[in-house]
């Protein structure tokens, strides 16, 4: 099992995440991982940062964490502007990038009012072809891509990312809907959550072990696949045993997930400085 933190992209003083991120490293952590949004909600009062930016300040504090986003939405990022992005932080931070996707929300506040996709199956169409897109331009090979909303003529974009055949990619998904965990399966990693609209509740050991069954059927083998949950621990022996029920079902990432209440920064680098519940 390892262990990260994923904070939201909120605030004004870009700095204060590298520092974060310092100390995630420092307390023995594994990975910092932030959100991607612009707006976020209707009636949020603070600052939205870019996640790129902010994970390039953590990327020169930093020199051994796994760093990424969880989640970015392809469907609102140009493919050639996302290939650089993605290079350059694994350039710069050594080879450490994970590149977390998903199809984002809120659909409306994050996507239609800034004049992009709202509809889920589209975003999800135009996911799939980004992604496509973006595998063939990491090649720094000649490529081109003819699709319903994504067209590249043969270009070649140099430099190529460090992490070689690619960057890892990990895929968030709503369980218990199971087209997203096929198109996950195709990648390297599944971030899973409760659509909670179908049950008002958190992902279960059980849930784990249901959403693992469907991704090996479509993948052959769980070997080097990784299983990414968020959540809250208690710091020492309950948070520990509570990991380890995720960890037997098959769960291979335990993220902190901080939520933007009260003074979440300060909380943040409270359960930074304590460490893992291992």
């Amino acid at each position: 099992m390892r262990y990260g933190m994923s904070v939201p992209c909120f605030g004004e003083d870009p700095r204060m995440f590298g520092r974060l991120a310092l100390e995630i490293e420092a307390a023995g952590w594994d990975g910092f991982f932030v959100w991607d949004h612009i707006r976020w909600r209707t009636h949020w009062p603070g600052g939205v940062l870019d996640p790129w930016i902010l994970l390039c300040v953590a990327a020169t504090t930093t020199s051994r964490i796994k760093l990424g986003t969880l989640v970015t939405p392809p469907a609102r990022r140009r493919v050639a502007k996302l290939a650089k992005e993605t290079v350059t932080l694994d350039r710069l931070s050594d080879g450490r990038l994970v590149l977390g996707v998903g199809l984002g929300w809120p659909p409306d506040v994050d996507f239609g009012w800034l004049g992009d996709e709202e509809d889920n199956r589209v975003r999800a169409a135009i996911f799939e072809e980004t992604m496509e897109a973006l595998v063939g331009l990491w090649t720094t090979e000649p490529f081109s891509y003819h699709g319903d909303h994504i067209r590249i003529e043969e270009v070649q974009l140099r430099p190529g990312p460090l992490q070689q055949p690619r960057p890892p990619v990990w895929v968030g998904a709503k369980w218990p809907n199971r087209r997203p965990f096929v198109r996950a399966a195709q990648w390297d990693g599944i971030v899973p959550v409760m659509d909670t609209t179908k049950h008002d509740r958190a992902l279960s050991p059980n849930d784990v072990r249901d959403l693992l069954e469907l991704i090996g059927e479509q993948r052959g083998s769980l070997d080097g696949y990784e299983v990414v949950l968020g959540g809250r621990s208690e710091v020492g022996t309950e948070g520990a045993d509570r990991i380890a029920a995720f960890a037997e079902a098959g769960v291979t990432w335990w993220v902190e997930a901080i939520q933007p209440e009260g003074d979440w920064f300060a909380d943040a680098a409270t359960r930074a400085g304590a460490g893992p519940s291992r």
